[in-house]
């Protein structure tokens, strides 16, 4: 069985990670920090940004707010690679530092450079931490949840667990002096997305023949993940009472279960197409702006559906729909209120066997907050 990625990350920060935050919590106890200098004075800032597309689509207003606060600094961001394409499409001027990709040239970038400010966004793990610390930016802000870490940054910031995730991460430019005033992800890639050359002519037919929604069946975790019947469901309604067609996005770990919801569809007279494992994110971003209705459970295109503010439902089992939903007449949020939900902390799920936070969803709970949107 191969190792994941994630699990390896995980590991390494649990033992190495770890391990290097009592070191430097020992030698670098610095919470009193000098204040920030004067903002003509900040050329260079970093910010830490670990994770997957959502957290990153969260960050999005952030950066922006940063920029305008330091018109004239370069914005350096450690991220993964697919995250580089959500700044792109946010046309946000920055270095994105690939972790993922070209870990040690992202050390060596670190190094050759000077930081007036380290911004780690990372809630909870180690090695963002340390991160922060081979910057050596006067000024370093983090969360103040892992006592371990805490004494790396130079300001801490209270995390609320069970607040919206965005307004914690403002919470984090706080001492910069910038406002959080009517900040929201919804519409914050409001602008057209454009296909790329190399966008499969299928799904470009596809899309100018239909209405259509979009459905994205796969999640990072599969404790997140409804059943591909209930989709199916949802479809049969969908074409019957809209005459929407449908189009499955998803990854590579999706192809099996997008496949399973055309056969499905196609038995009904649906017409449906899968775009799994088949479009960049930003293709697929194209896709869900120009869709009627993007459904599916929590997850990174979910908040790529908000931020394009194309109506959504979204589903919610084991993460909180409080932190990371968003509700209004053009979003809904789908979710049975249970003593042990939400499960999912700082990356973790609790031990679960049954799934029913998930498995109570039915389809009908979905077609209604349809409904809602759709009329």
């Amino acid at each position: 069985m191969a190792i994941s990625r994630a699990f390896l990350l995980k590991t390494i920060d649990a033992t190495v990670g770890l391990a290097a935050c009592r070191i430097l919590g020992h030698v670098n106890a610095s919470n009193n920090a000098d204040q920030t200098a004067p903002a003509e004075e900040i050329q260079r800032i970093l910010l830490i940004r670990p994770g997957g597309m959502g957290d990153m689509l969260l960050l999005i207003p952030v950066i922006r707010a940063i920029a305008k606060r330091y018109p004239a600094a370069a914005i350096d961001i450690v991220c993964e690679k697919r995250n580089a394409q959500v700044l792109k499409m946010a046309a946000i001027e920055c270095t994105p530092l690939l972790y993922d990709a070209r870990p040690f040239n992202v050390i060596r970038h670190l190094v050759k450079h000077t930081y007036d400010i380290a911004i780690d966004t990372e809630q909870f793990h180690n090695l963002s931490a340390i991160v922060a610390y081979i910057s050596n930016a006067p000024v370093r802000i983090g969360f103040k949840i892992n006592p371990l870490r805490n004494p790396i940054y130079t300001h801490l910031i209270n995390y609320a667990p069970d607040g919206s995730e965005l307004l914690q991460f403002m919470r984090l430019v706080a001492p910069l002096a910038i406002s959080s005033d009517n900040i929201t992800i919804i519409g914050t890639l409001s602008e057209p997305v454009a296909a790329t050359k190399n966008f499969p002519s299928d799904i470009a037919s596809f899309m100018s023949s239909n209405r259509y929604a979009v459905i994205h069946a796969g999640c990072s975790s599969p404790l997140k993940q409804w059943l591909p019947q209930n989709f199916a469901a949802v479809l049969k309604e969908l074409h019957l009472r809209y005459g929407l067609s449908a189009i499955i996005v998803g990854d590579s770990t999706d192809r099996t279960t997008a496949q399973n919801i055309v056969k499905s569809a196609d038995a009904f007279g649906c017409q449906t197409i899968s775009a799994a494992d088949r479009l960049s994110i930003s293709d697929t971003a194209n896709v869900i702006k120009h869709s009627s209705i993007f459904i599916g459970s929590d997850s990174g295109l979910a908040h790529l559906a908000t931020a394009l503010d194309v109506p959504s439902v979204v589903l919610f089992g084991p993460t909180d729909h409080l932190k990371w939903g968003y509700k209004d007449n053009r979003h809904a949020i789908v979710y049975k209120k249970l003593p042990c939900a939400p499960c999912f902390i700082f990356g973790y799920h609790r031990p679960c066997k049954n799934n029913v936070c998930m498995k109570n969803i039915r389809p009908e709970d979905v077609l209604a907050a349809v409904d809602q949107v759709l009329q």
